[in-house]
């Protein structure tokens, strides 16, 4: 069961950036300059756009634009010589997120189950009307245990389980306990 307390998503909201050596250089930030409501009540793409997001460059007294698509080529900058022979290059050393509880699971509910669930669950039972789906939001700590897993979920679980199977099997830490065995066994 997962704590309410673990329920948060994180998204990438700045960066502080380095230049120079470890013995001094050049610091600036990219900063992700729109901000949204911790409950996560603004947006449904909160997640999904920061790229599309007003980012900003604070370098000393000048503020520019800055295009988020340059991340990784403006924080992981190739290493160059400078001064005295030294190499060096423009690294971020630290991120910074911005964080909000996870938005609840909706859950859809068969239109023959949905007087059941109602009364049973004792849960409200949302109709949406462009997707003629009766739908339940359940909190995303209690997530979804108690509901009957469907065919896709069933057999993601079931690849997903053969799949660590095999890892577990053909690795050779595997090998080597099965070959320590044996030779346990033929000195014996």
């Amino acid at each position: 069961m997962i704590d309410e307390e673990d329920c948060w998503e994180y998204k990438l909201v700045g960066t502080n950036v380095h230049s120079g050596s470890a013995n001094g250089g050049h610091y600036w930030s990219y900063i992700n300059t729109e901000r949204y409501n911790a409950e996560g009540e603004n947006d449904q793409e909160w997640m999904t756009s920061t790229g599309k997001e007003p980012w900003m460059e604070y370098n000393d007294a000048r503020v520019f634009d800055w295009n988020f698509e340059k991340l990784k080529e403006n924080t992981f900058g190739e290493q160059s010589k400078g001064y005295g022979g030294s190499s060096y290059g423009q690294s971020a050393y630290m991120l910074i997120y911005e964080r909000r509880k996870k938005k609840p699971i909706r859950v859809i509910v068969p239109e023959d189950q949905v007087e059941q669930t109602k009364a049973t669950e004792q849960m409200e039972i949302h109709y949406d009307t462009k997707t003629k789906e009766h739908s339940k939001l359940v909190p995303y700590h209690l997530g979804i245990g108690s509901e009957k897993p469907n065919q896709i979920y069933k057999k993601v679980f079931a690849d997903n389980a053969s799949f660590k199977f095999e890892k577990d099997v053909f690795h050779d830490s595997f090998y080597d306990f099965i070959q320590g065995v044996l030779k346990n066994v033929a000195d014996f």
